[in-house]
């Protein structure tokens, strides 16, 4: 049995790509590199992500490896292989076409990032070794630094001598790969109508057309993928510098709306990072509504941006005042309203159950479900959540003493 991990990182302008394989529950090999063409660096990690499982299916198919089991964290990679998330551009429906061609049986495992599983953890400091966000070279899981140096120097296993990485590898050249089918098309044509000398007698060519097996669609070289762009072109005479600079005056004043609404012309996805979120920010300033609407154009940019940590932490500023304050300022709170809030409270913790700032979203709506009956949503917040990560010193409230952990054991039965 063949597994693998794969991922991707970005920096700099850099789009970086890893794997690594087991057979057997044994380590296999490795791969990482950078070698993703510019013209898809505005899907920053996701580009290397992709980039990752290419180059995983080529060297599978290399060596013969019929089936393989990707364990990946970015939830993309399945669903556009599957079908489930729309294919929109051009490297979306290249990986798309190309996962299914590739003639290996792949079944995929949705890994969560960051939470300790070994491989995942292995796979993601190769691809940030990649780009230059490590110093040094990561360590096999039991190994040293001093033996990974090693054993990267020598291609071996600094203890056994032998070589680790026992196959070839093949790296993908998807621009070229694109390019060079085109050229071989055109050529293709030429000679064609150099050899018939005359023009072709239609019925004759309708009979050929019919007896011709069409050729297999591919993506065709791309000329119009826009490069990635830090500066939009100026909106009715302002640049976007100007604009977010005057929208940071109003935000100071609180004048979300009136910022949103001026920044509005130049949301694009070539923003920054710091950008798009003080964008989302404005957004969810400016009314419950809009921090609605903040929540989903959040998700949809962390599809290309998952790493973004300023992205997330809008996101969960959003869930909370679009969905969660609102139940507990209501004075009739409808069903409706509580499903909302409900579903804010496990999306934020699916984020991270481990962050105090995220907990201290959570636990006011933790009350209205406990004044709610709602046992069984607290319940599955008592497995997700461990009380430690909360505060337990105690504050005077209420003419009693209080700390966020007590409480959380007792909305949850477990004080």
């Amino acid at each position: 049995m063949t597994d693998a991990w794969v991922d991707g990182s970005f920096r700099n302008n850099t789009a970086g790509w890893a794997f690594v394989v087991l057979e057997d529950g044994e380590y296999l090999c490795e791969e990482y590199g950078t070698d993703v063409p510019p013209e898809f660096l505005s899907h920053r990690n996701v580009a290397g992500e992709i980039f990752a499982v290419l180059k995983l299916l080529d060297f599978c198919g290399e060596n013969d490896i019929g089936a393989v089991n990707i364990h990946h964290d970015y939830t993309g990679l399945q669903a556009w292989a599957e079908g489930t998330f729309k294919s929109n551009t051009v490297l979306t429906k290249y990986y798309k076409n190309y996962v299914a061609s590739s003639g290996v049986r792949v079944t995929w495992f949705k890994t969560e990032s960051h939470t300790g599983e070994v491989w995942n953890e292995y796979a993601d400091k190769l691809a940030k070794y990649a780009i230059g966000a490590l110093d040094k070279v990561p360590a096999l899981p039991g190994d040293t630094e001093e033996r990974a140096a090693v054993r990267r120097e020598t291609g071996g296993d600094p203890e056994n001598g032998g070589p680790i990485d026992i196959y070839s590898l093949k790296h993908v050249d998807l621009r070229s790969m694109l390019e060079n089918k085109q050229k071989e098309k055109t050529a293709g044509n030429k000679e064609t109508d150099k050899e018939a000398g005359k023009e072709t007698d239609k019925e004759t060519a309708k009979e050929t057309a019919k007896d011709t097996p069409p050729e297999a669609a591919i993506p065709q070289p791309v000329q119009d993928i826009p490069q990635m762009a830090y500066e939009l072109p100026p909106e009715n005479g302002t640049t976007p510098a100007e604009a977010f600079g005057s929208a940071e005056a109003l935000a100071k004043e609180e004048r979300f709306m009136e910022a949103w609404q001026l920044l509005k012309p130049f949301m694009n996805n070539t923003l920054s990072d710091d950008r798009v979120a003080f964008y989302l920010k404005c957004m969810t300033g400016a009314s419950p509504e809009l921090a609605r609407k903040a929540c989903s154009t959040a998700e949809k940019c962390l599809l290309m941006r998952h790493d973004s940590r300023a992205i997330q932490k809008e996101l969960v500023r959003a869930l909370f005042k679009g969905f969660i304050e609102p139940c507990l300022v209501a004075p009739a709170l409808t069903s409706e309203d509580y499903e909302n809030g409900r579903r804010a409270c496990i999306k934020l913790l699916e984020i991270s159950s481990t962050s105090p700032s995220v907990m201290d979203k959570v636990l006011p709506f933790m009350r209205v479900a406990f004044c709610a009956g709602d046992r069984a949503f607290l319940s599955g917040i008592k497995t997700r959540v461990d009380p430690g990560v909360l505060s337990d010193k105690p504050v005077r409230l209420g003419g009693g003493l209080y700390s966020k952990r007590r409480e959380f054991l007792f909305l949850t039965g477990a004080l």
